[in-house]
């Protein structure tokens, strides 16, 4: 058990690494994760390349992240032909977490795919210790950006701007 938990460590002390160095175009293709749709079909990140990505990690218990929606509601609705948007819940509570998500989804009135974390596979890929997360990759999966806080607006469509041109 220790050696599992210190290979943990060691991997997540490697994609802090990695995430840390990024901040301006990348030669590597990010790292590749499996995310699931509510109807508990599983999703790549890969499958999004050949367009750019912008992918989130949010919960509804968030109060940043739930500050942060509007905001992608908005670029969706302006970049979302363009754009891949990966908005991807890590509520904690595994399966529990979808019926949440969908509520408060409909409750507050937001349009947009949500995707879930449900093996933790992509918030380990991605060390996320904290949310809001995002990451913003262009259409080759290069990780362009990487933004652990809340975002304004502008600072969101500053990097979409990035990577679509």
């Amino acid at each position: 058990m220790k050696k599992r938990i210190l290979c943990l460590l060691l991997c997540l002390s490697l994609v802090a690494l990695f995430l840390t160095s990024c901040g301006g175009e990348q030669t590597e293709t990010a790292p590749d994760f499996t995310v699931y749709q509510a109807d508990e079909k599983s999703v790549r990140l890969s499958d999004m390349r050949g367009k750019p990505t912008v992918v989130n990690f949010w919960a509804t218990w968030c109060p940043p992240c739930v500050y942060e929606l509007p905001h992608f509601q908005a670029a969706i609705d302006t970049y979302g032909d363009d754009v891949n948007f990966m908005m991807i819940n890590v509520d904690g509570n595994g399966k529990t977490d979808i019926p949440t998500a969908q509520t408060f989804m409909a409750e507050n009135g937001y349009s947009f795919p949500v995707y879930f974390d449900l093996s933790y596979e992509a918030s380990i890929t991605y060390g996320v210790n904290a949310i809001p997360m995002t990451l913003w990759l262009d259409a080759k999966g290069q990780l362009v950006h990487s933004y652990n806080s809340m975002l304004t607006e502008e600072y969101l469509v500053h990097y979409i701007e990035e990577i679509i041109k």
